[in-house]
């Protein structure tokens, strides 16, 4: 007599699944939904809101000798900085048949549509933590040497880059630059590659960015102010919050180039220094990536004392010479920045939001039985003083595991 065995079954068996439904990728936007927000908000006049800055005081004073006139000197400068909120959108699509076939429990791990929404919102997130550490242009990265027909590019790093994600390659960041677009398949993070859906060929140093962000920007870029162009001291925006750098070279950050080396105390220490020494305030936060935070951790000394902590919305901190150290996923691998936290704020028109200006989320589109929706972001990072900003650039990096 024959057995039976499991295949013989198949037609009985029922299929078990679990409950949970896992994301195979880093989301986590640990730096954006810890950041302060201002007390103001961009609004009326081109959108912006305007900050009264002083440059410079009067100096007509100082030791004389009796009866001596007062000294002639130039008045202070007082100019307004402005801060223009910018518009961040991240929209989805959904057939209303998908919709009704995916809304029980008993026919998908979750409802279709709160899914579709659940992840949009979680992409959006994560884009604008990437765009905390940039400078409003939305590069990515740039290609790491000639690309001749070929659907695997060679990248600087492919930190940003995601599956799905369309991009542009350009010679120059405007718009008339455009070498190629292609969308990414997959990613190497190993060989540091992009592989395309289909070939394209490139010049060395290409910088690659979001699709279309280069198409009719303003001077200070589509996206978000961050870090990278707060604490820049006119290497990436000549122009910072309405102000010509040249022009007052107050209104720098307090970069310190690190020129290839290690991390150290010393450096450190120089930036710090550097911040405190320029604006007068107390820096009490550095922000790196976990690639520096090793780099440290490997040079312990009984002079310095780290103390592990946690914090909310994923960030995990250490403590240097009372200051809190920072870690997000997002911050380049090669820089360090270190700040007053409250130097760096968030101006917001609106918080995240699914749109509903006409009375509902989801829209039909016309002749389609199709839905769609999308989330909207009115705001822009910013300071009221780049000079309370610091960086350490130019790091040297470990190898990643």
């Amino acid at each position: 007599m024959a057995a039976a065995v499991l295949s013989d079954l198949d037609g009985l068996l029922k299929r078990n699944y679990g409950d949970d439904f896992i994301t195979q990728q880093q989301f986590d936007p640990d730096f954006i939904s810890t950041m302060p927000k201002a007390p103001e908000k961009p609004e009326g006049e081109n959108g912006a809101i305007y900050l009264g800055v002083r440059m410079a005081r009067r100096q007509n004073g100082g030791a004389q000798n009796q009866g001596e006139q007062f000294r002639t000197n130039a008045v202070g400068t007082r100019k307004q900085a402005t801060v223009v909120a910018k518009i961040n959108i991240w929209a989805f699509e959904i057939t209303n048949y998908a919709i009704a076939l995916s809304s029980s429990a008993t026919a998908a791990f979750f409802s279709g549509l709160d899914d579709e929404m659940a992840d949009s919102l979680a992409a959006f997130k994560k884009d604008e933590n990437r765009q905390c550490f940039g400078y409003g242009m939305g590069v990515l990265s740039q290609v790491n040497g000639a690309v001749n027909n070929s659907v695997t590019v060679t990248v600087d790093d492919v930190m940003y880059f995601f599956p799905g994600m369309v991009v542009d390659f350009v010679t120059a960041l405007s718009a008339g630059a455009i070498e190629a677009t292609g969308t990414i398949s997959s990613i190497s993070e190993s060989a540091n590659t992009i592989t395309l859906a289909a070939a394209v060929t490139l010049t060395d140093n290409d910088y690659i960015v979001r699709q279309n962000i280069l198409t009719s920007n303003p001077t200070d870029g589509k996206e978000m102010m961050g870090l990278q162009g707060i604490a820049d001291a006119g290497t990436y925006l000549t122009t910072f919050q309405g102000l010509l750098r040249a022009t007052y070279p107050i209104w720098n950050g307090s970069n310190v180039a690190a020129a290839g080396v290690s991390i150290t105390s010393d450096l450190l220490q120089r930036t710090v220094d550097k911040v405190e020494r320029k604006s007068g305030k107390t820096v009490d936060t550095i922000v790196s990536h976990r690639n520096q935070r090793r780099a440290y951790i490997n040079l312990l000394t009984p002079m310095k004392r780290f103390q592990d902590d946690d914090l909310d919305a994923g960030f995990s901190a250490l403590e240097w010479n009372g200051m809190r150290w920072l870690v997000s996923h997002d911050c380049q691998r090669d820089t360090i920045y270190t700040y007053p936290r409250k130097s760096v704020q968030c101006f917001e028109v609106m918080p995240i939001k699914l749109d509903d200006t006409d009375g509902k989320i989801l829209s039909r589109i016309p002749r389609t039985d199709t839905a769609e929706g999308y989330y909207k972001h009115y705001a822009n990072i910013g300071t009221r003083q780049p000079d309370a900003v610091g960086s350490i650039s130019g790091l040297a990096t470990l190898a990643d595991a």
